[in-house]
């Protein structure tokens, strides 16, 4: 036990004559000119995650800063500039004036074809009676031919001279329907003595197609329409008359 310290003291020393120079300096020595190096580009040795702003960094944000320096246009270059301009400013006068015409055309087709329909559907809501007793008034036409539906006018013809009527008239309904189911039941019929002829007006044949396709899409809805209702029969009364054919709505 008492040479023990003293050969743990010589020991030391050997290794401290083996190497001079401590193990962390001599691992730190390397990374001294590196470290120097970094320091002068601005870089720091703080931790990972801790911001540091360098001295070169805040030249480059003030330089961000600075407003571009602009040079002055040439006269050729200026003379370019104001064509381009113009012909901006052509092209979007014409594109504005384009949408324009285009939209109104739009508008007239649209309202065309809205008084062609309206026209159409006049048309079809008018029949004409011909073969008329000379004694009958509006109000008889009207009874006989309210049971088919709701009659919107009577127009009868009248002679000044006799202040009769000229044996014809239009009547008018509210639904087409009602007009049509009129033709198919009229026609022949006696009213007052005569037998009454009942049929479309001359100027129906000009609304023809507008008619047709009307047809068209009016068979895309189940829909019929029954005219002389008794007003004491109620919407189930209705209903039983077609039982079998899955009735939704009455209206």
């Amino acid at each position: 036990f008492v040479f023990f310290p003293k050969m743990a003291s010589a020991m030391a020393a050997e290794l401290i004559a083996a190497n001079p120079q401590p193990p962390s300096e001599q691992a730190q020595a390397p990374q001294s000119e590196p470290r120097r190096e970094r320091k002068r580009r601005g870089f720091s040795d703080a931790p990972v995650g801790e911001a540091v702003p360098s001295q070169q960094s805040a030249i480059d944000d003030e330089s961000c800063l600075l407003p571009p320096v602009l040079t002055n246009l040439t006269e050729e270059q200026e003379t370019v500039l104001a064509r381009a301009k113009k012909y901006c400013m052509e092209q979007s006068v014409a594109m504005v004036l384009k949408k324009q015409s285009t939209s109104q055309a739009q508008n007239v087709i649209a309202l065309q074809e809205a008084s062609q329909r309206q026209r159409a559907l006049m048309l079809m809501c008018r029949i004409y009676v011909g073969s008329i007793y000379y004694d009958l008034k509006d109000d008889n036409l009207r009874s006989v031919f309210g049971a088919f539906g709701p009659v919107k006018a009577v127009d009868m013809s009248f002679d000044l001279q006799t202040q009769k009527h000229k044996g014809y008239a239009f009547v008018e309904f509210e639904a087409p329907e009602a007009a049509q189911l009129a033709l198919e039941q009229m026609n022949g019929v006696v009213v007052g003595g005569r037998n009454v002829k009942v049929g479309r007006p001359n100027n129906v044949p000009q609304a023809a197609p507008i008619i047709q396709q009307m047809h068209q899409e009016a068979e895309k809805y189940n829909r019929v329409y029954v005219g002389s209702i008794h007003p004491d029969l109620s919407e189930s009364d209705i209903r039983s008359v077609w039982y079998d054919q899955s009735v939704s709505t009455v209206s």
